[in-house]
């Protein structure tokens, strides 16, 4: 053997060892969540998921129906505002309808891919108090009288930091598809007389699994954020079912309860957190599979 084949496979061994090594904290976090997780679960499948946590110092293993609902509200709501903005802010950027905006729009949304996301939740938080600031001063200089009170904590407010820290990752993605489309599929649109904005959504079904893709990974970004919440959702323990309360008091998150029931001393909460750990990974995990499958076909 000579010794160009003997540090070829030196490197290789090498560079196997070192994935097996980087892997083995992976699979571990992995089974002991899923050990753990699927344990609880076990206890009581519809309990966990529908019921109420339990009171502080009980015995009873409770639920976390809340956190979950609250969740699926949040998400949503992020996905309204931030998924259009995204494609639409690619679309902008891509198709060059401002020469100047269009770079600094692209530079602008990647420098927010490194933004700490509790610093976007405390900003949210204080636009909130400074718009209540001046929506009070108007009423007090016209003399309305009254107080105008805006929720600080609630699904809008979590949504709209949740949104924030989506775009980007939207965005990005987006981009790209609308970059490698082929010159010439784009002259023949073009060709057809359509305006920028009509070619852009005929454009729009040609990169569909690039937007697809960039939709799975913005909402599995957000489905795992817990520090932009802790200063706008806030987090709640009960069902809020009436409207339009739903939408103007605290609410909780998946993310949330981990938080707060990890850093508790009660073991029935310890508990939960693990259910509700077990159920965000898998719902990550079959969205980041889904994901890879949609830009491994493109």
């Amino acid at each position: 053997m000579d010794l160009r084949r003997l540090k070829s496979d030196l490197m290789i061994t090498g560079i196997i060892i070192i994935f097996l090594l980087g892997m083995i904290p992976l699979i571990h976090i992995f089974l002991t969540v899923a050990w753990r997780g699927i344990n609880v679960i076990a206890r009581d499948p519809l309990g966990v998921l529908f019921k109420e946590p339990p009171i502080p110092g009980s015995e009873e293993l409770g639920g976390i129906g809340p956190y979950v609902l609250g969740s699926l509200i949040l998400i949503s709501i992020a996905s309204l505002i931030g998924i259009p903005i995204s494609i639409l802010s690619a679309i902008y950027t891509v198709e060059g309808m401002s020469k100047r905006l269009g770079p600094l729009t692209s530079l602008l949304v990647r420098i927010m891919i490194e933004f700490p996301t509790i610093v976007i939740g405390l900003s949210v938080y204080g636009t909130v108090l400074l718009i209540e600031e001046f929506i009070n001063d108007l009423v007090k200089i016209f003399g309305l009288g009254g107080h105008i009170y805006i929720p600080r904590f609630s699904p809008i407010t979590g949504a709209i930091a949740l949104a924030i820290v989506m775009i980007p990752y939207v965005y990005t993605q987006s981009e790209d598809g609308f970059k490698n489309i082929p010159h010439h599929i784009r002259e023949a649109v073009y060709s057809l007389g359509f305006s920028r904005i009509r070619a852009s959504i005929v454009l729009s079904s040609y990169v569909k699994s690039a937007l697809l893709s960039g939709i799975m990974i913005g909402v599995s970004k957000i489905l795992s954020e817990t520090a932009p919440l802790l200063f706008t959702a806030f987090g709640n323990d009960h069902y809020v079912t009436r409207f339009p309360d739903v939408f103007l008091n605290p609410i909780g998150s998946m993310t949330l309860w981990i938080y707060r029931a990890g850093l508790s001393p009660y073991d029935n909460w310890i508990d939960l957190a693990w259910a509700a750990a077990f159920i965000l990974l898998m719902i990550i995990l079959v969205l980041f599979v889904i994901s890879r499958y949609i830009i491994y076909k493109r």
